[in-house]
């Protein structure tokens, strides 16, 4: 049994029946903003934030195409101050995993906003994106249709491919429809009393109310889900593993940064690799290539790889906008999935589980990592 609220579409679209319920937040002035999917020039999707309640009709929270990670936009809003007034922000999974670790790593403020989870479909990389809106239908319908039928599109991304988060672990409020579509039905849970008082400003109470179809659904679709990831780390086995496969890939890195810039666990204000620190005037390089006989240009490419991976890898949420960013096609999502999963298991830590969860980088446990023995000498 969950503790919820089922909400009835009876006769409408479900994209419609979510329109509804965002444009009711507004109207009843329960939060003054949405931040939340939009449709933009072209037909293409980004975040957008709502004021005026006549507007809900341009969000496509169900569309499956993600250009960035929103946890990235709400570091920016709110890094200098929070918002003054209410703010609903709608997120898929892996950004609200991800505005979990940056709410620990004090990179967004939680002052007024009101933090709602969806169910994700999973999301189609652009140019296969532009092709489906080509077509008559919608391409979330379609994609919802499969996922109905217990079918796994094979052109949604790979990080989708490999997600075992469908559903958001924590939220203030999920609204849930994965298992429940063809029942004309989606679930409202509210997880936090920041959540519960939304419900209760909307006259709505929780219940507990029986989902076995949507559990059975979810653990078929997680297990699937699963078999991707394995596949995806025995792909990374084999084309990966040892410096010499490492630096064939990463070849045709051209340090443009990409990867880092749309990351949303790249915290830093000031990033080291951005710092006068790479400055260099050209004698030195000239002194490196005289050294080796020749140096690669531009220079340190592994170095940023490896520093991001240090220093993000408990955190990552492999959301997978590092490789969609990336120009070159570097598979840097394979490779940073792949390590983030052995530093999380390593230190028994699931990024954006729980706000309580402490940050492996942030604590110290004496014990920690015990099994590691100083060498006798």
């Amino acid at each position: 049994m969950t503790q919820g609220i089922i909400v009835r579409y009876e006769g409408e679209k479900l994209a419609k029946a979510l329109q509804d319920f965002w444009k009711e937040l507004l109207d009843r002035d329960i939060v003054r903003a949405l931040l939340l999917p939009v449709e933009v020039e072209g037909g293409l999707v980004a975040p957008g934030l709502l004021t005026d309640s006549e507007r809900v009709k341009e969000s496509r929270v169900l569309s499956p195409y993600m250009p960035l990670n929103t946890a990235r936009v709400l570091q920016t809003m709110t890094r200098i101050l929070p918002p003054s007034e209410k703010v609903a922000v709608v997120l898929r999974p892996c950004e609200l995993r991800a505005t979990v670790e940056l709410i620990k790593l004090k990179q967004i403020s939680l002052d007024n906003l009101i933090l709602i989870s969806v169910d994700c479909l999973g999301t189609y990389p652009l140019e296969e994106y532009k092709k489906i809106m080509e077509s008559e239908e919608r391409a979330e319908d379609q994609l919802l249709e499969k996922l109905m039928q217990g079918e796994e599109d094979e052109r949604i991304r790979e990080a989708c491919r490999s997600c075992i988060y469908p559903v958001a672990p924590w939220a203030d409020m999920r609204i849930g429809f994965l298992g429940l579509h063809n029942e004309g039905v989606f679930l409202i849970e509210a997880l936090t009393e920041r959540g519960e008082e939304v419900l209760s400003k909307l006259g709505m109470e929780s219940v507990e109310v029986g989902l076995e179809g949507r559990e059975k659904f979810l653990e078929g679709l997680t297990a699937k889900r699963k078999e991707g990831e394995q596949r995806l780390f025995e792909n990374q086995r084999e084309n990966l593993r040892g410096s010499d496969k490492l630096l064939s890939a990463l070849s045709s890195c051209i340090n443009c940064h990409n990867c880092m810039n749309v990351c949303p666990i790249c915290y830093c204000k000031e990033c080291f690799f951005d710092s006068p620190t790479f400055e260099v005037e050209a004698d030195r390089y000239l002194g490196i290539a005289k050294g080796r006989g020749a140096a690669r240009m531009p220079a340190d490419i592994l170095l940023f790889h490896l520093t991001r991976m240090a220093h993000m890898a408990t955190s990552c949420v492999a959301c997978g906008m590092c490789e969609d960013a990336c120009p070159m096609g570097v598979p840097v999502f394979q490779l940073f999935k792949a390590v983030g999963a052995k530093a999380q298991e390593l230190f028994q830590y699931e990024p954006g589980k729980s706000l309580e969860e402490e940050l492996p980088l942030a604590t110290f446990r004496e014990k920690e990592l015990d099994t590691v023995q100083e060498p006798k000498i």
